[in-house]
């Protein structure tokens, strides 16, 4: 009961926040050379501006993408299944998380940028153990008695899960294709504490089994970074007034997260022939969460009269002229944009789990408002 406590005691503190958005930005662009030099006035000006008008109109929409996606993934990360434990269970699975939005255009003044992808994704492995708290304090196993001898005690279940991982992209080479053309790090470390405790106990029967319906709240936390670096220049188009511009350059990426939790659910379900559970429920998370991006990217832009050039001139050498060429230049950016954020997800989930012996196959789908996430895994259950 201890455990209970602590438990609703943090859970509290994230509860009752107020949600609210604190952002902080330091970004610039800088353009050099004969292209930028010959550009009006009025179009350095806009250049000079861009970096606020990005920030807000695109990079604040992805790093809360992000956001969300990193808190679904470490609300619904424990793998509890249909939440009841005979007397322990041990397990390791997956959970990614995903959105996908219309893509956003950036429009300042003379300036656009268009179809810029607007996404947010989330991943974390774990490593998780449950008992249940009858079977620990000796009254037996759950499920070894009919249900009117199980003792109060058997209706309370503990959760505990963790996971840490660094690792990079030279250490998973011989697993990325080819095409693949990015160097890069990621490190996922994430901890929770959960408990549940069945308002309706599961029933007895072997054809057909209710498995009652059981209340949760957990408390978790995970920290997230990864960066990746491009080893292949792209070529991006843009428009600057009445210039079509051509930029050759590599992008740099890095993203930081540290996400706190606090989900509370209802499931239920039924269980067929003891050996598939097909299980379902509804629940929320309050999380907070703290996050930081920079996207850079450096190299050569060329200007154009002519947009039916500007194909030509991707694709030939920077020495070779064009009649409608404004000379080149470099073009240098960097967007940096840091998040403090609190919020609720509500969200439906539905799941399945199949017996074998005393090993459970697991698969649960979370649907929130913006972000989707899958969970699989495997657990022992004793």
């Amino acid at each position: 009961m201890k455990i209970l406590g602590f438990l609703f005691f943090f859970s509290l503190q994230y509860l009752f926040y107020t949600t609210g958005l604190l952002s902080e930005s330091s970004s610039y662009i800088n353009c050099t050379g004969t292209a930028c030099n010959n550009l009006p006035a009025s179009l350095k000006s806009q250049i000079n501006e861009l970096p606020s008008q990005l920030d807000s109109q695109y990079l604040s929409k992805i790093i809360n993408n992000m956001n969300e996606a990193s808190a679904a993934v470490n609300s619904v990360s424990m793998l509890q299944g249909v939440g009841s434990v005979n007397t322990f269970q041990i397990g390791a699975g997956m959970t990614v998380s995903g959105s996908q939005q219309d893509p956003i255009t950036v429009k300042y003044r003379d300036v656009q940028f268009k179809d810029l992808p607007n996404i947010g994704a989330g991943i974390s492995p774990t490593a998780m153990i449950g008992v249940n708290l009858g079977w620990l304090l000796g009254q037996g196993e759950r499920d070894a008695d009919e249900v009117t001898n199980r003792s109060i005690l058997h209706r309370i279940n503990l959760y505990a899960s963790g996971f840490k991982v660094n690792t990079n992209t030279a250490d998973s080479k011989a697993s990325i294709p080819d095409s693949f053309h990015y160097t890069g790090n990621l490190s996922i470390s994430q901890a929770g504490l959960g408990a549940r405790v069945d308002i309706i106990q599961p029933g007895d029967g072997i054809f057909l089994r209710f498995l009652g319906l059981n209340a949760g709240m957990s408390v978790r936390k995970q920290d997230f970074y990864f960066d990746l670096e491009d080893t292949k220049s792209t070529s991006s188009k843009f428009t600057l007034g009445k210039l079509t511009g051509t930029w050759n350059s590599q992008t740099n990426m890095e993203y930081s997260t540290k996400t706190y939790s606090v989900p509370i659910d209802f499931r239920t379900g039924f269980q067929i022939l003891r050996m598939v559970s097909i299980f379902g429920g509804l629940g929320s998370s309050k999380s907070m969460s703290e996050s930081n991006m920079i996207i850079q990217r450096s190299g050569p832009v060329r200007f154009t009269t002519d947009p039916s050039v500007v194909a030509l001139n991707s694709a030939a050498s920077s020495s070779t002229p064009t009649t409608a060429d404004i000379a080149a230049g470099n073009l240098d950016m960097k967007l940096n944009e840091s998040s403090k954020r609190n919020f609720s997800q509500s969200y439906a989930l539905l799941g399945f789990e199949i017996d074998i012996w005393k090993l459970k196959l697991i698969t649960e789908a979370y649907l929130m408002e913006n972000v989707k996430s899958v969970s699989a895994g495997v657990k022992l259950d004793f």
